[in-house]
């Protein structure tokens, strides 16, 4: 994507990228600082603790927090409808 979309970085210096311990790689991570973009991850077991990984905690929590999406109303399947 970064390769194809090269404006995509160009208009935002600065990016930080955060991922999943899937991401790890020296090429990985030399490439993206070549970019000017920051790999935020969590480090992998036999790993230093990496930069600003305690704030991945707070992410993960608003990921998955009780977010409602606002939109049109969808019928719950125990609607039977009118009357029923």
């Amino acid at each position: 994507m970064l390769e194809i979309d090269v404006d995509l970085v160009a208009q935002r210096p600065g990016l930080l990228l955060i991922a999943d311990k899937g991401f790890a790689g020296v090429a990985l991570e030399k490439d993206l600082a070549e970019l000017g973009i920051t790999l935020l991850r969590p480090s992998r077991k036999r790993e230093k603790k990496r930069f600003g990984e305690p704030m991945l905690k707070k992410v993960r929590q608003l990921r998955n927090g009780p977010w409602t999406i606002p939109g049109p109303s969808v019928p719950r399947n125990d609607d039977q409808g009118p009357g029923r």
